[in-house]
């Protein structure tokens, strides 16, 4: 035997229920911005501010142009290019292959032959693999007599504890700090909201936080 259900009745009692509901949120939310207590408490999600990308990996080499021109350095894969502009020949490219140059002490020997005008310095291990390097995309990527620094991040590298990012940021206010990817590759995303005072929260001021708390030179 069917039942019938006759869910009509019930109709009038939920609207009436949903409308002071409704009601009284309206009435809450109105009171609230009179008394100045401010409307809506958004998450940080939906407030202005900033989104950035970090990861944490020490440094590989620094690099210096002096040479003729202008001198930019980008990655392609398996592959670091120094392109230098401005010259005779206008546009010249060296490319170097990590699988030609293994390490970087090999790596840094032949961006010296190669590039005039170039100098670079090794603060990583000698025998550290070339295709561990990082691309940089916080930097500029033009070269010149301020150092560029490039970053190196080993397979399988420790993690870092996601609580010790939040702490090192929570000096700067309300912090969302998301792990992207595996553990290993030391990646975070981080949305903060505008200072209320500035009404901006510079990415210097992250990054600086965070070089105090991890060490200088150690975040990309």
């Amino acid at each position: 035997m069917k039942r019938l259900i006759h869910f009509s009745r019930f109709f009038l009692p939920a609207a009436i229920i949903s409308t002071l509901i409704i009601v009284s949120g309206i009435v809450s939310y109105i009171v609230h911005e009179r008394q100045g207590l401010g409307g809506f408490n958004l998450g940080v999600d939906f407030k202005a501010g900033l989104m950035q990308e970090i990861q944490f990996a020490p440094q590989a080499l620094s690099l210096r142009y002096t040479g003729p021109g202008n001198a930019r350095i980008t990655f392609s894969g398996n592959a670091v290019n120094i392109i230098v502009t401005g010259t005779s020949n206008e546009n010249i490219t060296h490319s170097f292959r990590f699988s030609e140059f293994l390490t970087l002490s090999d790596l840094i020997g032949a961006m010296r032959e190669k590039v005039a005008g170039l100098s670079a310095v090794l603060s990583a291990p000698f025998d550290t693999q070339s295709e561990w390097l990082l691309e940089n995309a916080q930097s500029d990527p033009q070269l010149g007599e301020t150092p560029y620094v490039l970053h190196y991040l080993a397979p399988q590298s420790s993690s870092v504890d996601i609580a010790d990012v939040r702490d090192a940021l929570s000096q700067l206010g309300t912090v969302s700090v998301q792990v992207l990817g595996e553990g290993s590759e030391r990646r975070f995303m981080i949305r903060m909201e505008d200072d209320e005072k500035t009404g901006e929260i510079p990415a210097e001021k992250v990054l600086s936080a965070l070089q105090e708390q991890f060490g200088t030179g150690n975040v990309v």
